[in-house]
């Protein structure tokens, strides 16, 4: 049964492309050839991109080091915004950026993880679906089957609201007990949609020691809107 939950509740992610941070000061893009190219940021370490929305990268020589002119400035080129670029404690996407604080969580690829803790969270996207009105007609549907079938073990709670500024926020709160009626985990999926029509899944676990231990409320709040 615990199988068959986790692999329903998990039916919907879908893996972006990962990027991985290099030293302190850039992003670190890799294509799908496995070249690595430097995001570079401006002087408040956002992101770099010009008038068409695409992201500015650094050229560099066969070392992987910066090419600079004769002025001493980068030489770059600009290359569509990929999916997600996550570094440190800061993930960014076409839509979004979301800045967590450095002292509790890191982005590590489309992962979000608390400092000296189990908690984490998975980023995806939840390209099964066209509208979110879609989206939670069919969660309605599975997680109303998954606790009818659970035997008191599963309990869900749903609730929504909306991002500062932004759009509207689903959210699925799930509390997972074990055969002897102990706590086990507790998840909670976040949904909201884009203005381009992508809707995003933020899928947060907490193991029973954890539980509760994260606002979900902050932590979207954190999301910053392009």
């Amino acid at each position: 049964m615990k199988k068959q939950v986790l692999a329903i509740m998990l039916a919907t992610l879908l893996i972006l492309m990962t990027f991985a941070a290099c030293g302190k000061k850039y992003l670190v893009y890799t294509d799908q050839d496995g070249v690595e190219h430097p995001v570079l940021t401006d002087a408040e370490g956002n992101t770099m991109v010009n008038s068409f929305g695409q992201i500015v990268i650094g050229v560099t020589d066969s070392r992987g080091h910066l090419v600079t002119d004769e002025n001493g400035e980068n030489e770059t080129r600009a290359i569509v915004f990929p999916s997600s670029i996550s570094g440190k404690n800061v993930y960014e996407t076409p839509n979004f950026k979301w800045e967590v604080p450095e002292k509790i969580w890191y982005f590590d690829g489309n992962k979000l993880l608390k400092k000296d803790s189990a908690v984490y969270a998975d980023i995806s996207i939840a390209s099964d679906y066209e509208t979110l009105a879609e989206l939670e007609e069919a969660m309605d549907k599975q997680i109303d089957a998954i606790v009818s079938q659970s035997n008191g073990q599963i309990t869900s709670e749903k609730s929504e609201g909306a991002i500062e500024a932004g759009p509207r926020v689903l959210q699925y709160k799930y509390t997972i007990n074990d055969q002897d009626g102990n706590l086990h985990e507790q998840r909670s999926d976040i949904f909201f949609a884009t203005a381009d029509g992508t809707i995003y899944r933020l899928l947060f676990v907490l193991p029973a020691a954890e539980a509760d231990s994260v606002s979900y409320t902050d932590m979207v709040n954190m999301i910053k809107f392009r």
